[in-house]
């Protein structure tokens, strides 16, 4: 008796009359294939014997049922015109087939050109500002950036320690300090290594004006001179972080456990202080006005005799202090956390333009600079913000009549338009992970802590979840919205309401695609795959036990699925197989124009290409981690520092 199945035929023979080495089960994989013209496809068999052992390189017979379409030898099938034909493989009695549709044309491959990129996405630590406009930021891997308005370059440095602190006296004389003691400086040419009498790593930088410059760091205090640095005597070894005064013989050090310490000009005093929490940024005005900020929303002042608390408008971490006056003083923290002194209260600034981590504050000329994670550095001009530096974690893209859209840390969500990549105004600041377009024609973006966002009308708003997980990928089409996330999350929309489903998936669900309501897959850790057929979720098995990061198809019987170590899988209708991958890295997204037009981005820069016979490396204008990639009918990806290549 025959059975006939996708890409399987078996005739199982009278077991009398076959022996170990007799195929009595054959499989051809894959089971499906689109190829073009010419293309070449080696399949292969894989036969069995009645006991189950496998039969090692069978002896088959090869036909086609349409030779004007595709013709086989040897296992090897070849694209002639388009259309569709049937390849069948058999041993004796035993048979097995495959699909194979050959299309009339492939594409030739997306040539990516770089449309965004930032100019560094190290983490900012200090900043300092010129009265002249010009601007200065130090941060991670000795990056030192320069720049005016929204013109800003890279400052080769002689270093790759982490810098801390930044001040200087004119745009000719500033000063860096950081990991291990490192001080640098800078004359106007160059930047130079100064001696250091320290190992210690060095928070900030400070000065009254060339000869009288300060810092301080972990268990030590320095003064420069104008011609070398010293060690300054301090008791003990508290772990400061700002250092500010009003004359040489009146400095100020807050740090660790709420320390405040004075220096009178011979020794350093620990003061009494009001709070055991952190103190990151010192500033004041005069000798009686003297104001520090840290952790939980913390502020004190300094009224010449002693420190008092007050009333904070926010219980964020605050990480950096200074202003122009007594007047006039700002505070930066988490999440975009920004606050202002007028002279008689503390407020909340309202910008909604960044959600990064900020670290750094300085007034530059008329204007205040603000500096933080992921190369961020903002600019407040009166009451109009703007960013003139930004290299957040692009991990999404999609594009739909509506236009081109990513997604990424800190709330990122930037739109295309007229070749620029434009930030739209901040609605969350979560970490963004997934974006698809929405079935009522709106844009739905999903992130960290159970983030969910709808476009609609141009504005978007915030929708309730159901949970507080990540949230990391969407689908929507033919009336459905998925989103999956963390814990084997499954979120549906119903009536409007976010609803959790229950599921097989305990493990975390990276990525979901679907062709329609009834076709929807979704992939994760461990090699988690599973699928909704319109009633139910059920686990698919996938071969493997190594990450799935993401899922594209053209249709049920042709679906790709890509993940760490270089994983490529393909789904046939019948299983999940291997594919040959020509990188080991990890790639991180997958997407298509066709069945063979099939794109996966990972680590490195990798760009790939299957053509329906084989995957190949791409050149791209980058190396960089590339998370994301999606489209209409040509590719975009995106990555690290803002970073995003599409294909015209």
């Amino acid at each position: 008796m025959r059975r006939v199945l996708p890409g399987l035929l078996l005739l199982l023979a009278c077991s009398d009359s076959l022996g170990p080495g007799d195929v009595a089960e054959l499989h051809l994989v894959p089971g499906t294939a689109w190829i073009g013209p010419g293309a070449v496809l080696t399949l292969h068999p894989e036969a069995t014997d009645v006991g189950g052992a496998p039969v090692d390189d069978p002896s088959l017979t090869w036909t086609s049922s349409a030779p004007a379409t595709a013709t086989v030898h040897d296992g090897r099938v070849t694209g002639v015109s388009s259309g569709v034909a049937t390849i069948t493989a058999s041993s004796g009695d035993v048979s097995a087939s495959m699909r194979v549709t050959v299309v009339a044309d492939v594409a030739p491959d997306a040539a990516f050109t770089l449309e965004s990129e930032g100019l560094t996405d190290v983490t900012f630590l200090g900043v300092w500002g010129d009265p002249s406009g010009v601007g200065y930021v130090a941060g991670q891997r000795g990056t030192i950036v320069r720049g005016q308005g929204d013109s800003w370059q890279a400052m080769t440095t002689p270093t790759g320690a982490d810098l801390v602190g930044i001040w200087g006296t004119t745009v000719d004389n500033v000063f860096a300090v950081g990991d291990s003691g490192v001080i640098l400086h800078y004359d106007g040419a160059q930047w130079s290594r100064m001696a250091s009498p320290t190992s210690q790593i060095l928070l900030d930088v400070w000065g009254l004006d060339a000869t009288h410059v300060y810092a301080v760091g972990l268990g030590v205090a320095l003064r420069y001179d104008g011609v070398s640095w010293s060690t300054m005597p301090l008791t003990g070894a508290p772990e400061l972080w700002a250092v500010w005064g009003s004359s040489p013989f009146n400095l100020y050090a807050s740090g660790q456990n709420g320390d405040l310490l004075q220096w009178d000009g011979i020794t350093w005093q620990k003061m009494q202080s009001p709070t055991q929490y952190i103190l990151f940024g010192l500033y004041g005005s005069a000798f009686a006005n003297v104001w520090s900020v840290g952790i939980r929303g913390t502020i004190l002042t300094y009224d010449g005799a002693s420190w008092q608390p007050v009333l904070s408008p926010s219980a964020a971490d605050f990480f950096a202090l200074n202003g122009r006056s007594a007047s006039e003083m700002y505070a930066v923290g988490n999440d975009g956390a920004v606050m202002a002194w007028n002279g008689q209260v503390w407020t909340l600034v309202n910008q909604d333009i960044s959600g990064e981590n900020l670290r750094a504050v300085a007034p530059v000329g008329s204007a205040v600079l603000v500096a933080g994670w992921n190369g961020t550095v903002l600019r407040r001009d009166g009451a109009t913000w703007s960013m003139p530096l930004n290299v957040a974690v692009v991990s999404s893209t999609t594009e739909s009549a509506q236009g081109a859209f990513a997604v990424g840390t800190s709330g990122t969500v930037l739109r295309r338009q007229g070749g620029e990549w434009v930030r739209e105004p901040l609605t969350t600041r979560e970490d963004l992970f997934g974006i698809v377009p929405a079935t009522d024609g709106a844009m739905l973006a999903v992130g960290d802590s159970g983030a969910i966002m709808r476009r609609t009308a141009g504005t978007w708003n915030l929708e309730r979840s159901p949970v507080r997980r990540l949230l990391r990928s969407a689908w929507a089409g033919d009336g459905t919205e998925i989103i999956v996330g963390a814990a084997g999350t499954v979120l549906r929309r119903q009536g409007g309401e976010w609803v959790q489903e229950q599921t097989p998936a305990t493990g975390f669900l990276r990525h979901v695609f679907g062709l329609r309501g009834n076709e929807i897959w979704a992939v994760g850790d461990s090699g988690l795959a599973m699928h909704w057929d319109g009633a139910t979720w059920t686990a698919m098995e996938t071969g493997t036990e190594l990450l799935i990061r993401a899922i594209w198809g053209s249709a049920p019987d042709d679906l790709f699925a890509v993940g760490e170590e270089g994983l490529i899988l393909r789904y046939d209708g019948i299983r999940w197989y291997r594919q040959e991958s020509p990188v080991e890295t990890e790639l991180r997204g997958v997407w298509g124009a066709g069945p063979t037009e099939v794109y996966a981005v990972g680590e490195e820069g990798v760009v790939l290409r299957f053509d329906g016979v084989s995957w190949r490396q791409l050149t791209v204008p980058t190396d960089k981690l590339l998370i994301g990639i999606g489209g209409n009918t040509r590719p975009t990806a995106v990555g690290l520092t803002r970073l995003i290549l599409r294909a015209p």
